[in-house]
């Protein structure tokens, strides 16, 4: 992972996405780089041309990497050079996770063939979409369905300091939720599912028999992006047997999230109001999307920004 920074006049190399083949070539002069960050061309910067000059070692002038890591198939960029290892970093929810199956398990899960992502264009601040999805109190309401198969009594929370929060449930029934049976996860309680959500806007969905991701982008104060993927165990993800199901599963998610894009929408027009003064964490269905205020208000007032 690169800074989209053109090292000769600091322009943007990369404007809108794409797929990279060998090079990234800067648009303005076209110095061109390999996908090892390396500067490989210099056109005409001797003159008409003349592609090189001896005062300009095209060693000294690559792309400056970025730190990243891949985790659940995510990929983290960390822009700072003083962030902790993120082994260390993410430490606390693995472990949690570990709980519900073995960590190497998680390398049969693939993403869905078809019937497995969406992305939801919506009018609201993610900080909403993200307190919405901390808290399981909306359930009755707004998720009658999903309410009937995972009552709102079945429900918990937890928390892990600064690093996420979540809800989980001990009456996820999986064969209630399928047309046809997926695989399991080996060992894992299958009445248990648990959806922690990692700060700020990463949101994970895991099941005995699918797991999902959700990452909320920020576009503007009043707009968002809602991206999607599903994962199934081996052969369940591609098998044109498991298409139906697939799909069928692909709806009961999408159902279930417009339902909560509904009210997050409603929360944000309502915050135009001049007649709401900020509203009320209740202390405990609320706690959840308390503990992700606190969380935001804290890098909000860092000394270091």
């Amino acid at each position: 992972v690169f800074h989209n920074v053109c090292s000769h006049r600091g322009n943007e190399l990369v404007w809108d996405a794409c797929q990279v083949k060998n090079t990234i070539r800067c648009p303005y002069h076209g110095w061109a780089y390999d996908l090892d960050g390396h500067l490989v061309a210099t056109p005409n910067v001797g003159g008409n041309d003349v592609h090189g000059i001896d005062c300009l070692d095209k060693k000294e002038h690559g792309l400056r990497a970025a730190r990243c890591a891949v985790w659940m198939d995510l990929v983290f960029v960390n822009l700072s050079e003083d962030a902790p290892d993120f082994e260390a970093f993410i430490a606390p929810l693995q472990q949690r996770i570990d709980k519900l199956v073995a960590k190497e398990k998680f390398a049969a899960l693939r993403p869905a063939a078809s019937h497995g992502s969406y992305t939801i264009d919506f009018a609201g601040n993610w900080k909403l979409c993200v307190e919405n999805n901390l808290e399981s109190y909306h359930l009755p309401t707004i998720h009658p369905d999903l309410n009937a198969v995972s009552k709102l009594e079945d429900h918990y929370h937890f928390y892990g300091d600064d690093l996420f929060a979540g809800q989980g449930t001990l009456k996820y029934d999986h064969e209630k939720t399928n047309l046809d049976a997926f695989p399991v996860f080996e060992g894992w309680s299958d009445m248990v599912a648990e959806y922690p959500t990692l700060y700020p806007n990463v949101f994970l969905g895991l099941q005995a028999d699918h797991y999902w991701t959700r990452f909320v982008q920020p576009i503007s104060a009043e707009r968002s992006l809602d991206h999607l993927q599903i994962y199934y165990l081996g052969d369940a993800a591609d098998d044109p047997d498991f298409d139906a199901a697939r799909a069928h599963r692909l709806e009961v998610w999408a159902r279930v999230f417009n339902e909560d894009i509904g009210v997050v929408e409603g929360m944000q027009r309502g915050r135009r109001s001049s007649a709401f003064s900020g509203g009320v964490f209740t202390p405990i269905m609320d706690k959840p999307s308390h503990h992700f205020a606190k969380w935001v208000a804290k890098q909000l007032t860092r000394g270091d920004h």
